[in-house]
């Protein structure tokens, strides 16, 4: 599991305690992780970053909506060991998207 190393109040105040040092895929509820996990590991295999927007119930039952940013990194230059997250704080507990997973396109011309 991928480490939290810094998280900001957006996400602190949301989940009502302090997510550093804990493993990312475990603040999602099981359903969740498998998703979590295959997200990051297409990242880390393309060696590009993944933009999402998700619906989801963490491991208390809370909702969370919002669009999210997973922008591999690597401590080498060759193997992914790390990744920048950005959330969007303006479509952070929004109730709907239409959909639970939507993958937005991220090729060509830039990222947002």
């Amino acid at each position: 599991d991928w480490r939290i190393r810094i998280v900001g109040s957006l996400v602190t105040d949301h989940v009502g305690q302090e997510l550093r040092g804990t493993g990312l895929v475990q603040n999602f509820s099981e359903p969740d992780r498998d998703t979590v996990r295959a997200a990051l590991q297409a990242a880390a295999d393309r060696r590009a970053p993944d933009l999402m927007r998700r619906i989801f119930h963490d491991p208390r039952g809370v909702s969370w909506a919002y669009i999210r940013l997973y922008l591999p990194l690597s401590s080498d230059g060759s193997k992914v060991d790390r990744f920048a997250t950005v959330i969007d704080p303006r479509q952070l507990r929004t109730p709907h998207f239409g959909s639970d997973h939507v993958r937005m396109n991220t090729s060509s011309t830039g990222i947002l």
